[in-house]
């Protein structure tokens, strides 16, 4: 599904239809993608290294929830990004401390669709610690994003750079929060999609088709894995559906 990636004037913005016109097609039963989508999807939890991202530490016990630890930088491996070393060095022993005092005020328990303002807003501890990751040397918005979802999955959403492209005209379209400083953030672009009607129903019917097809591994990992994360999934194989698919142009 192709969207218009050039930001849209003001006049059009109140002509887009929902401004979450690739979400819905991806998640909602009944669009041109969802059958290939939900098949995708567990193919995913099949056979791609991703499938592994929440599994990692999670069974040995040693994972701090509010501590970023090697089992974190491992699982973003599991996602096709490398922490660079120096950056390793300022998580695990420069900045530990400070990492360690803003993730414990980042709620473990609270899912995206029902984050407060306080938990999202640009003073939160949250964002914050999202600051002092993209500040760190080769760190950008995916392996920080991916960091984080690792901690607080049910909270942070993945921001796959292909994706966010796809998503750019649709989160311009549609700023969902009056700060000034936060319109058009992508957790609250998410968070305001999330909690429209049906919405959530969806993400779990695309589980359960997901599912129907999937093996013994597949299905125990799509079974436990977060919406959120079921979210990140979907989008970035329809993205990458697209992208495989699309003709390449031969350069002299």
């Amino acid at each position: 599904m192709n969207v218009n990636l050039e930001t849209p004037e003001e006049d059009d913005m109140a002509s887009k239809a929902s401004g979450w016109d690739f979400l819905d097609a991806v998640v909602r039963p009944g669009s041109p993608i969802y059958d290939r989508t939900f098949s995708l999807v567990g193919q995913y939890f099949a056979t791609y290294t991703g499938r592994m991202f929440e599994v990692v530490g999670r069974d040995t016990g040693t994972l701090d929830p509010d501590r970023l630890l090697c089992e974190d930088i491992v699982a973003t491996s599991m996602l096709s990004v490398t922490v660079p070393p120096r950056a390793a060095i300022e998580i695990l022993i420069t900045r530990e401390h400070e990492i360690r005092s803003l993730l414990r005020d980042v709620p473990t328990n609270v899912p995206l669709s029902d984050a407060p303002d306080v938990t999202l807003g640009r003073d939160s501890p949250l964002w914050r610690l999202w600051d002092l990751l993209v500040g760190l040397p080769g760190v950008g918005p995916t392996t920080a994003s991916k960091l984080l979802a690792h901690k607080r999955s049910s909270l942070v959403p993945i921001q796959d750079s292909y994706v966010m492209l796809h998503l750019a005209a649709d989160v311009a379209a549609r700023p969902v929060h009056t700060d000034a400083r936060v319109a058009g953030s992508f957790w609250h672009y998410l968070r305001a999609w999330l909690q429209t009607e049906g919405t959530l129903d969806a993400l779990e019917q695309l589980r359960a088709d997901a599912l129907r097809n999937a093996n013994t591994t597949a299905s125990r990992l799509l079974a436990e894995v977060s919406a959120l994360r079921l979210l990140d999934v979907a989008m970035w194989t329809a993205v990458e559906a697209e992208r495989q698919s699309a003709p390449t142009m031969a350069v002299d």
